[in-house]
């Protein structure tokens, strides 16, 4: 088993063990549970998927926020959401690991994910940002202070959302 890694940020860097180093990572979703994690959460699934990942020298980790699985149409955030979320970024930090989060999910693996607030033809327009602005707020308000954060990744291929979803091919 691999020690614990010291992580560390001095204003905008990051810092591993003291100094700058080669961040291994993965995408992450847990094998057991795939992309219902947030809604079927089996906090010893995720466990021993972030032991095994501690153990091959993986240090970081970019996990998907669920948009249909942590907001309701008008882009509230749910609060048992909210709670799994800071659950998983505490068992970041518990396993050294740091996470990178990928706020909205349009479209990943070949699929068209809900975004529960947007209709594709919406994603542009002030309604619509206005809404996703909200969700990326109350989320990143809440957790931007928490040491396993290493950043925020806005956003998981939105272009295709729109054009998949109406039938046309990117």
């Amino acid at each position: 088993m691999l020690p614990l890694i010291n992580i560390k940020r001095i204003g905008g860097k990051i810092l591993v063990d003291g100094g700058f180093k080669f961040l291994l990572g993965v995408n992450y979703w847990p094998r057991k549970l795939i992309i219902r994690m947030w809604r079927d959460w089996d906090e010893s699934a995720i466990r021993e998927d972030l032991n095994l990942m501690r153990n091959i020298g993986i240090r970081a980790v970019r996990f998907f926020i669920k948009n249909e699985d942590f907001a309701d149409e008008n882009a509230n955030v749910f609060p048992h959401a909210l709670k799994k979320l800071g659950r998983f970024l505490d068992l970041l930090k518990e396993h050294g690991l740091m996470g990178f989060a990928t706020l909205i999910v349009g479209h990943m693996s070949g699929k068209n994910w809900e975004i529960p607030w947007l209709r594709p033809d919406e994603i542009y327009t002030s309604h619509g940002i206005e809404r996703t602005m909200r969700f990326i707020e109350a989320i990143v308000a809440q957790f931007s202070a928490h040491p396993a954060v290493a950043g925020w990744i806005l956003v998981m291929s939105l272009a295709l959302f729109g054009g998949l979803r109406r039938g046309k091919t990117p």
